[in-house]
């Protein structure tokens, strides 16, 4: 069976008409840098969505600790997904089985592939963060506008402080006292 030769764009890189490996590389890359910027400048939200905004939209509100990140395959092996394990303190909004809950999110490293999507908040083990969250059309669990669910707790000389960071950018985008944190969410609940 003789394979087809490539048509259009596809024969530009690929083809015999484009010899020069060094410049496809190059010319792919530049691609790639172009398509990451339109990613970013259409996909954040011109604004950050509140503790309330994200409270309604959630089903679950919890705070906790990450006890596990783990990136492996879907079941169809179209996407890497990453899931994250927290082993809850408290229930800001929702219920939750044996103090443990589970979320997913797109993204990871399975083997030796890399798959990074640019709005997805990264996790550590013993982290300890605050969650919005809500059910997928799979049912599953998953961050409430991407990276905006997540808010890091961290310990500061004046009180622990519920910190929300936009990824790759070292500068908070927001950052409340924690116990101000929990009562906006409650707040936004009644």
């Amino acid at each position: 069976m003789k394979l087809k030769q490539p048509a259009g764009f596809a024969n530009l890189l690929h083809g015999n008409d484009f010899p020069h490996t060094n410049f496809r590389i190059i010319f792919l890359l530049i691609l790639t840098f172009l398509r990451a910027e339109n990613v970013g400048a259409s996909s954040i939200a011109p604004r950050a969505l509140s503790i309330a905004e994200l409270t309604t939209r959630s089903d679950v509100v919890a705070l906790g600790t990450v006890s596990s990140v783990a990136s492996d395959w879907n079941l169809n092996r179209t996407a890497i997904e990453t899931r994250i394990d927290l082993n809850v303190e408290e229930i800001l909004k929702g219920s939750v089985d044996d103090g443990k809950i589970s979320f997913h999110q797109l993204g990871g490293i399975a083997g030796e592939i890399a798959s990074s999507v640019g709005e997805a908040a990264s996790f550590e083990e013993g982290e300890r963060v605050a969650v919005f969250l809500l059910k997928n059309n799979r049912d599953r669990l998953q961050l409430v506008g991407s990276f905006q669910g997540k808010f890091s707790v961290q310990r500061r000389p004046e009180g622990e402080m519920a910190v929300r960071r936009i990824p790759g950018v070292s500068k908070p985008l927001d950052q409340f006292p924690l116990d101000n944190f929990k009562l906006q969410v409650q707040e936004a609940i009644t």
